[in-house]
């Protein structure tokens, strides 16, 4: 018998060339979230081109208050996806060694990546004999980056454990 699970609400900051958003997406138990915006194992409930999110940027909502209804932000849109919980990106419920994902031994690189409005610095990791150039252009929508330092207008936005980057938003990408 299998067993279904119930989808857990993530808090992420989402940015898009409009706007900087703070909520939640639903995303299944065990699923890395680079393989939810990546539409990578997901379920097909979760592989449609519509991301759903909880905005709570703009309000206080809570037990007291009305709930907020979800909006649906369309994958395209979004530059990057970025989470402040450090452990959040390996798998939500993931832990203790239990992994609900095959392990790839990668070899960490540092890369400078420029969208339209932030310049962000972190690494990226790479397979066995793969290259920068190869990760940029494999056929996934999203760049997976870990300690990621955030630039904005020249100041340091924020650092965060891992940011997902939208490749098509892509401008420049150093070593």
């Amino acid at each position: 018998m299998s067993h279904a699970y119930e989808p857990i609400s993530v808090p992420v900051e989402i940015n898009t060339d409009r706007k900087a958003l703070s909520g939640y997406i639903k995303c299944p138990e065990y699923v890395r979230l680079i393989d939810l915006f990546n539409n990578t194992g997901v379920e097909r409930t979760y592989s449609s081109d519509f991301i759903e999110f909880v905005d709570t940027s703009d309000r206080v909502f809570g037990k007291d208050g009305p709930e907020k209804q979800p909006e649906y932000i369309r994958r395209d849109a979004i530059e990057m996806v970025a989470v402040s919980e450090d452990g959040l990106c390996r798998g939500v419920c993931a832990s203790g060694g239990i992994k609900a994902y095959p392990f790839v031994y990668k070899v960490q690189s540092t890369v400078n990546v420029q969208l339209h409005a932030f310049i962000l610095y972190g690494n990226i990791h790479l397979s066995q004999g793969q290259t920068i150039a190869d990760l940029l252009n494999e056929d996934k929508a999203f760049l997976p980056l870990t300690e990621v330092d955030i630039i904005f207008e020249d100041y340091l936005y924020g650092v965060r454990p891992f940011a997902a980057v939208n490749k098509k938003h892509i401008i420049l990408s150093l070593i």
